[in-house]
């Protein structure tokens, strides 16, 4: 690890560790863009375009880029309604810090979609996991 490297992480655990209101700040943003990493991973994995998407939700591609990008302040019923107007469901599982003060992160999880382009109930819909576990 070069020192550039080490300086990020060190100012990086600085940061998180400096107050508890940081900390909160940077789980909240390391949580959004997560989930629009994993939204747009879903997109790409199905072919389909941000305008697609925003017509599917009765909304603008412009809406569907700032999602994406994290501009936009997610709702868990906006998040819920792309994953539906995908054919996904979302999961949420929290996990609590094994260490004190420890970084906890989140992993988002995708499962393949399936091979047939069919129409299923959503109970039988591929789902979009989010994860989180205790840092090692």
């Amino acid at each position: 690890m070069n020192e550039q490297n080490r300086k990020s992480v060190s100012d990086f655990e600085s940061f998180e560790t400096s107050s508890p209101r940081r900390r909160r700040l940077l789980r909240q943003e390391q949580l959004i863009v997560e989930v629009g990493e994993a939204l747009a991973e879903l997109l790409e994995r199905d072919n389909v375009t941000r305008s697609e998407l925003g017509h599917r939700l009765g909304k603008t591609k412009g809406f569907v880029s700032q999602i994406l990008a994290g501009d936009k302040n997610l709702t868990l019923r906006t998040i819920s309604d792309v994953c539906d107007a995908l054919g996904y469901r979302a999961h949420l599982a929290i996990g609590r810090d094994v260490v004190a003060q420890e970084s906890q992160f989140f992993h988002l999880s995708t499962p393949p979609a399936p091979r047939l382009n069919v129409r299923m109930p959503i109970s039988q819909a591929p789902n979009l996991t989010i994860k989180s576990g205790a840092a090692a």
